[in-house]
């Protein structure tokens, strides 16, 4: 299968000489075409940090970047990144946050918003067109950040705990309109999570990352068939499911 993105040999570091702070060292993975692989490590290891280089944030860094073989030398049409605080323009409407980045690559403006209000409609926001990101929850909030995301239909989906936030119910709800909308548009997904369970349910395979300067020390591959969404109780509720949760919670260092 293609690789959407190879990343190979990174290293990242802020600062210099001797207060220089190493956060990526010799750092190698590949996802797939179309695969879902989510990351897991202790706070401030850099999964952020490797995000924002895949998205063409910051060109500091030695060794490889690759999203379908091109280099990565900048922001890219074929990247889009999910936040986990929303980052929507407060002064603009939910549909105008949709519409702007199909505006930023020359959709006229009717067409941007038709395309924008098809968005919403599928994230389950259909009737919120005109409010502001202050009137929504956070929830809301989120859904329209995955609608400006996949709106600008990119290769590559990029997730920084986009549900870390919010609440039990509204999260569950989120995770599985997101599966839904990956089995559809098939894109390929790199999250960012702390939440083994959400790891699980979600992933193809799951990275699991050091403390800084960060390297892989496991991947495990998610063995439960597809389409979950209905079989979501069934899955967590399985022997296999704990015996996973059980080695992550081993792996990262967490109490039993």
């Amino acid at each position: 299968m293609t690789q959407a993105i190879t990343v190979e040999n990174l290293t990242k570091s802020y600062g210099s000489g001797e207060d220089a702070l190493a956060v990526l060292e010799n750092l190698s993975f590949g996802v797939d075409d179309g695969e879902f692989v989510a990351l897991l490590g202790p706070s401030g290891c850099g999964k952020t940090t490797i995000l924002k280089l895949l998205a063409g944030i910051g060109n500091d860094y030695q060794g490889s970047i690759r999203v379908h073989d091109d280099p990565i030398t900048g922001p890219s049409g074929d990247v889009a990144m999910v936040f986990q605080q929303y980052a929507l323009l407060p002064w603009k409407t939910v549909v105008d946050n949709v519409a702007l980045p199909l505006v930023l690559q020359g959709k006229e403006g009717t067409a941007a918003r038709t395309a924008a209000v098809d968005w919403l409609t599928r994230v389950g926001l259909d009737g919120f067109e005109a409010s502001y990101p202050e009137e929504l929850s956070g929830g809301m909030k989120q859904r329209v950040g995955l609608a400006r995301a996949l709106a600008a239909d990119p290769d590559v989906l990029l997730m920084d705990e986009p549900f870390g936030a919010l609440d039990y119910q509204t999260k569950s709800e989120l995770q599985t309109k997101l599966l839904e909308l990956w089995e559809t548009e098939a894109k390929t997904i790199l999250y960012i999570t702390h939440d083994l369970e959400e790891a699980l349910y979600l992933a193809d395979r799951v990275l699991l990352l050091s403390c800084r300067p960060t390297s892989i020390t496991r991947e495990i591959a998610v063995p439960f068939d597809r389409p979950r969404r209905s079989r979501r109780v069934e899955i967590e509720g399985s022997a296999e499911f704990q015996e996973l949760k059980r080695i992550l919670r081993s792996e990262l260092g967490l109490s039993t």
